[in-house]
């Protein structure tokens, strides 16, 4: 409206100031033009358009009753054509703009070419023969009268082609093209008719090559036709989908043909305009899967693929709507990044304005559900080492895309500990036995729908704790060969199988491992052992449970040895006792044995004496006498004289001519018997020796005092030597001198003997 305002002022203007510049130049003067134009023979007109910018479109409306040439020039193309010069180049008129022999009504757009800068534009009513013109155009020889408007023109947005055209008699051209359109693009082709009546419509490539060869146009798109075009008028069309995305063209046609088209017996001359109205159609993209977001996922919509190939839409018209979007809301025109931190359908819309001012909408559905799990993890790095009752904490961590519902921890697969938080805890011990092996521990999480996600690790519950054993039992003290019993108890709650091992002597390394009391000699937990030979052992036992641990216990024994004087305190008292006594009875032994001896040959003498003087004085006894006097004689009178047994008396015969009985008396006598008892030996062997030695033993008071027996001074008595009848031992009997035979008792069994010289 301004624009159309602008030129009205500047037409009125120059109807009312002369265009003093132009006209001074010339022979004749181009008057100012009007509305209503009259011009003489060899007359002009001129019109300030004033100042144009580039691409600027006037819509001009023309009416002559005589043929007059129209000619547009900018400031610069005035001043030529002014001074008379040649104009008809185009760097000094605007050939596009310009209608040689115009007679009649016409209308046309003109538009002020982009490639001038700004400058001051003229429209001049030309009825001169000029001497450049070579017959071309008007060149006068009448008046002419007449009217114009110009007035600025609507300018579409997208208009593709305008431009005035002449065509010859049966011919046809390419006017504008190639184009290509998507489907829906609402073309709008306008005919603005100056003479003639041509045709014009839209061909396909193919088409187009088949009609400038031939002029045929019985193929070409028949929905844009305007044909035989002899008033302005138009054509609109919609772009369907068989001619979308394809090279058309915009054909101007002055041929017979098509039927109904125009004639094309004389030239023609019209304007064309080719305007479209892109379409504008909203399209949201995005390379998400939007029936499946996942909760906390960002996804991004954007307007990428929205059809812009005329630039239709206004790079600030993008408007977006995302309901609930919490967690992500970056908004950078033609895109969005969002996400959602709950479940459920959203609808996200965007609305687009084109530089028309025209706007669409487009929504899509985004379908929000949790697929994934949360994240849980057990604060410990590898696993973990622990006794029957020893406690431990572990820690845990979880989290989720949108929201962690409760953790739960479990032991071996059950729940012991359950908050409705991330971040727990757990403190916990295996107390039972049974416990003893791998523990598994799990930290499992829930998140708001439902989801899980599971860690695990490995508690190793061992055996710490060696077994309680009590101590060993048994006897102290065991004679040699003597069967003694070990046995020990032992408890250990974690282990259900104990085993007991002995080394029944710790001095011998039996297993020649160079440990001497480390042996496995026995096992069990009661044993039974005897030992050989005297002396102390420490016996041990090594009490173990399932896990390896163990303990010991020891225990000493000593076996007693008659051979060792001393092992232990009590035992030397004992043996010395026991040495003592038996040095007594051997020292009792050998003074009997000499006491019976020299009783023996005492009796012996005797015997033979009163022998002798009985026979003298009595008749000599009668083998019955003699039997009947010795009857009442038995061994045991000889026992009860010599306090031995006949056995002993034996005994100490052959110990007498015994090497062992000279050891006792060299050696045993000497070094156990008390001085008191030698010095009363030593006294008997006096008065033994000082006696008559005798074969029984038997001790008979000297009878050297008895005033009844006297003994021969200067007779020595002859010793006998015979064998006992009875045990065939051997012995010596002393006869008196004057004593041929009598009888006496033999000293090794007590029978009665009869010896004679």
């Amino acid at each position: 409206m301004r624009r159309v305002m602008v030129v009205t002022t500047i037409l009125i203007l120059g109807l009312v100031i002369p265009t003093v510049n132009a006209t001074e130049s010339r022979e004749t003067d181009c008057i100012s033009g009007s509305s209503s134009w009259s011009l003489q023979d060899q007359e002009c007109a001129v019109f300030a358009l004033g100042s144009i910018v580039p691409g600027d479109v006037h819509l001009i409306q023309f009416q002559t009753d005589n043929s007059v040439d129209v000619l547009i020039f900018s400031q610069a193309g005035l001043s030529v054509y002014s001074n008379d010069q040649s104009y008809r180049t185009s760097n000094v008129w605007d050939e596009k703009g310009t209608l040689e022999s115009l007679n009649g009504t016409a209308e046309w757009r003109w538009t002020a070419p982009l490639n001038k800068s700004q400058t001051n534009w003229y429209i001049v009513i030309d009825n001169l023969d000029h001497s450049q013109d070579d017959d071309q155009g008007s060149n006068g020889g009448y008046s002419a009268t007449g009217s114009i408007t110009i007035e600025a023109a609507s300018i579409r947005s997208w208009t593709l082609h305008d431009m005035l055209w002449s065509i010859d008699t049966g011919e046809g051209r390419n006017i504008a093209g190639p184009f290509s359109f998507r489907e829906g693009t609402q073309i709008l082709i306008e005919a603005l008719e100056i003479e003639g009546s041509p045709d014009v419509f839209f061909m396909t490539n193919q088409q187009k090559d088949l009609y400038l060869q031939d002029y045929s146009n019985d193929f070409r798109i028949s929905d844009t036709d305007i044909l035989s075009i002899s008033s302005s008028s138009s054509r609109s069309w919609l772009v369907p989908a068989v001619h979308a995305d394809q090279d058309l063209y915009l054909m101007l046609d002055n041929t017979a043909s098509p039927t109904g088209g125009g004639s094309g017996s004389t030239p023609a001359r019209l304007g064309v305009v080719l305007s479209i109205l892109p379409i504008l159609n909203a399209e949201i993209s995005s390379s998400d899967d939007l029936l499946q977001v996942d909760v906390g996922q960002i996804i991004s919509l954007s307007t990428l693929t929205t059809p812009n190939d005329w630039n239709q839409l206004d790079p600030a018209g993008f408007s977006w709507s995302f309901p609930e979007a919490d967690c992500s809301t970056l908004t950078t025109g033609n895109s969005v990044s969002l996400c959602w931190t709950t479940e459920g359908q959203r609808t996200v819309e965007v609305t687009i304005t084109s530089t028309d001012g025209r706007t669409d909408s487009e929504s899509v559905d985004v379908n929000v559900i949790d697929s994934t799990p949360p994240i849980s993890q057990i604060l410990v790095s590898g696993d973990i080492e622990r006794g029957v009752g020893e406690s431990f904490t572990i820690s845990g961590q979880s989290s989720d895309n949108g929201e962690v519902a409760k953790e739960e921890w479990l032991v071996d697969g059950v729940i012991v500990q359950t908050q409705n938080q991330s971040g727990t805890s757990l403190t916990y011990s295996f107390d039972s036995p049974t416990d003893i092996g791998n523990r598994i521990i799990t930290l499992r999480v829930y998140d708001l729908y439902g989801l899980t996600s599971e860690s695990n690790i490995t508690v190793q519950i061992s055996d710490t704790t060696a077994p309680i054993t009590s101590s060993i039992s048994g006897t102290q003290i065991v004679n040699p060969g003597e069967s003694v019993t070990f046995s020990i108890s032992a408890n250990d709650p974690e282990s259900s199988n104990l085993t007991y091992e002995w080394d029944i002597d710790g001095s011998i390394d039996s297993d020649s491992n160079g440990v001497s009391d480390d042996d496995i000699d026995l096992v069990g937990t009661s044993i039974s052992i005897s030992y050989d030979t005297g002396g102390s052992r420490f016996v041990s036992c090594v009490v173990s449970n399932e896990a390896g641990l163990t303990s010991i216990e020891t225990f000493t024994v000593t076996i007693l040895n008659p051979q060792v004087e001393e092992t232990s305190s009590s035992i030397s008292f004992a043996m010395i006792a026991i040495i003592i006594l038996i040095a007594i009875l051997i020292l009792l032994a050998i003074v009997a044995f000499i006491w019976q001896r020299s009783t023996s040959r005492r009796v012996a003498e005797i015997i033979a004496e009163q022998e002798a003087e009985k026979s003298d004085e009595a008749p000599p006894l009668t083998v019955e006498e003699q039997s009947q006097m010795y009857s009442s004689r038995r061994s045991n009178d000889f026992e009860s004289i010599a306090g031995m047994s006949s056995s002993e008396i034996q005994r100490t015969s052959t110990i007498e001519s015994s090497e062992v009985l000279d050891d006792l008396f060299s050696e045993e006598v000497e070094q156990n018997i008390p001085e008191e008892q030698s010095e009363s030996v030593q006294i008997d062997d006096v008065k033994t020796s000082s006696s008559s030695p005798s074969t029984l033993g038997i001790e008979i008071p000297n009878m050297s005092t008895s005033s009844s027996l006297e003994e021969p001074i200067n007779e020595l008595p002859t010793t006998i030597t015979t064998n006992c009848s009875s045990c065939d031992e051997s012995f010596e009997v002393d006869l008196p001198s004057g004593v041929n035979s009598g009888k006496t008792a033999c000293p090794h069994c007590g029978s009665i003997e009869f010896v004679q010289r």
